[in-house]
This record gives C-alpha cells, structure tokens and sequence, in this order.
C-alpha cells in the first residue's frame, strides 16, 4: 500500500488519448491528498520521462473524483496523454 491506498491500475483509453488510473482506498484518512480538489495531480512515466496531468473541461471541471473517500471504495481519475 501507498499513500492510503493499494490496488493502483494504470490504462490507456481506448482512444488511446487518456490514461486512467484506478485506486482502492485503505486508510481515508491518509488517502485524502489523492481527492483534494486544491491538489493538481500528475502522473510521470520515468521511461519516456512524460508528465501528464489531469485535465479540466469546461462546465465538468478536473477529470477525477473529488470529496470524502470511503474505506475499500475504489476511485479513478484521468490524465490527458499529450
């Protein structure tokens, strides 16, 4: 487990234009960085030494989710894969 959380999936869409990555929550408490909607989340690749983030759209907002996470809940969000 890291950060609070364990289950860590990470794909492309298939578009292939975005990335998802999944989590399950262990500790809330712990985990509330990867749901705090202040926190601007990135994600590097170190073979293609690529950093991505997350994007906003328009009316919708980042591309995640945000607020109180639950113990054993799995969330996501998505990086824009420029």
């Amino acid at each position: 487990s890291y950060g609070g959380v364990d289950g860590l999936s990470v794909r492309l869409t298939a578009s292939g234009n975005l990335i998802r990555l999944s989590y399950r929550v262990l500790d809330p408490a712990v985990a509330k960085v990867f749901a705090d909607k202040n926190i601007t989340p990135y994600l590097f690749d170190q073979r293609s030494r690529a950093l991505v983030q997350v994007p906003a759209m328009d009316r919708i907002g980042q591309l995640r989710q945000t607020g109180q996470l639950e113990r054993g809940r799995m969330y996501w969000m998505v990086f824009s894969n420029k």
